[in-house]
């Protein structure tokens, strides 16, 4: 895949400013989680030590930093949406003008359905791919997170990191085995349909008269509603994945929650943390959690769109 977004941004150019503002973007949510974990720790010690001045100033610097983050996040996203209706809008320039350059016999070889459905899907998913919600930027964001609040972690007391990745682990070990790699599958094959069932329609509305002297209309129909039933089994199938990856979420993310809860009051009552300490962790163990299933749901819409990608590229290559 990462060929293929080399590839992309080669006939597009503005790589180098897209991962720029990849990298600039990436902290932004690391760094909420750090000062809404060290507010509330600083909030119960304060309330331990009974000293109204120390919560007054943990309150004050809480709403500078998150009002700086969000400025600095709102500058960064504008660039962000800038650059990107920029860049679609050249991706379709592309994508038309490879057309054009296309051989006869390529564009003859498939019905203008196929071709309707790549100029508006694929290049849709491309650019989903590359900066909608959920891909490529939100994987970047949720490996990030993951890596620093381990070290955090790690930091505070080793024995929370190693209970915290023996529960996470399996999760998205599970996750992957029964929920993406399974919504791959399914993805391709509606996209499939999908375009096949474009194919019979531009049949029956362009080719009517063709299609009634051969009377082969009722054929046609039939095909089209077994068709659009196929893609609506498919959507189902990908519906119900989800919902098996939302049920190991529950189990496996409350679980996790307890043994955390359990070992920390332990260490609360023989005075080995305060409680401002186990709420801070707490706050770490949920951006790991919230990072990994961002993680998983990255990966399934990432595989998706990488599909439209793919045949965008397909287009490129086949023009020179």
């Amino acid at each position: 895949m990462l060929e293929s977004l080399r590839n992309i941004f080669k006939h597009l150019g503005g790589g180098f400013l897209y991962a720029f503002l990849l990298i600039l973007r990436t902290p932004v949510d690391t760094l909420l989680c750090i000062i809404n974990a060290l507010f509330l720790k600083g909030v119960f010690e304060a309330m331990e030590q009974g000293t109204p001045e120390a919560l007054a100033r943990c309150c004050i610097c809480f709403v500078a930093a998150n009002g700086f983050v969000f400025l600095y996040n709102g500058i960064l996203w504008g660039e962000f949406a800038v650059f990107s209706a920029r860049m679609v809008g050249k991706l379709r320039l592309k994508f038309l003008d490879a057309l054009q350059g296309l051989p006869l016999g390529r564009i003859e070889a498939m019905t203008d359905g196929v071709w309707i459905t790549r100029g508006n899907a694929d290049v849709k998913m491309t650019w989903d791919l590359l900066s909608g919600a959920l891909n490529i930027p939100h994987f970047v964001f949720a490996i990030f997170r993951i890596a620093v609040a381990s070290v955090i972690m790690y930091c505070i007391s080793p024995l929370f990191l190693v209970i915290e990745l023996a529960v996470i682990v399996p999760h998205v070990f599970l996750r992957h085995r029964y929920v993406v790699k399974p919504a791959e599958q399914l993805i391709q094959k509606a996209q499939k349909e999908t375009e096949q069932t474009a194919v019979v329609a531009s049949s029956l509305l362009a080719g009517g008269d063709t299609v009634r002297i051969f009377e082969a209309e009722g054929m046609l129909e039939d095909y089209y509603t077994e068709s659009s039933l196929n893609i609506v089994r498919t959507r189902l199938k990908i519906s119900v994945r989800k919902a098996w990856g939302e049920f190991m979420q529950l189990l496996l993310g409350r679980g996790g929650y307890l043994l955390l809860f359990l070992l920390g009051c332990e260490m609360v009552r023989r005075g080995g943390m305060n409680f401002g300490s186990l709420t801070a962790v707490l706050q770490y163990r949920g951006a790991m959690v919230a990072a990994s299933m961002m993680l998983m749901n990255s990966l399934v819409e990432i595989k998706k769109n990488s599909v439209g990608m793919k045949r965008m590229e397909e287009v490129f290559d086949d023009k020179q």
